[in-house]
């Protein structure tokens, strides 16, 4: 039972989040204000994370597992880390680098 309630308050808190960073940006995001919107106490939120950093790394590294994970099925990535020229395989991996960040509001 403790398992289901940490799932559902961890994506409350990632879309409280993800509300967070579209209306007010990062630097103007607080525990606070992430706690609030997602209906949990600052406790539940600590019980996760550390703090907004801890959890934006989270999120960072969700998204790098993803993509890793989507690659790795098209066995793409084994080739280019072999060749070490993981970044001039295609152009989209040029266009999808500058694009990271923006891939938090996908999740």
């Amino acid at each position: 039972m403790g398992n289901i309630r940490k799932t559902d308050s961890k994506k409350r808190i990632l879309k409280a989040f993800i509300a967070i960073l579209n209306t007010d940006g990062f630097n103007k995001m607080t525990v606070s204000k992430i706690t609030s919107l997602a209906h949990i106490n600052r406790g539940t939120f600590y019980l996760n994370y550390i703090d907004k950093f801890d959890l934006l790394e989270e999120i960072e590294q969700e998204i790098f597992t993803k993509i890793k994970t989507i690659l790795l099925e098209k066995e793409t990535i084994e080739l280019a880390f072999q060749t070490k020229k993981f970044w001039q395989l295609s152009p989209i991996y040029k266009v999808m680098l500058p694009l990271l960040p923006h891939l938090l509001i996908a999740i």
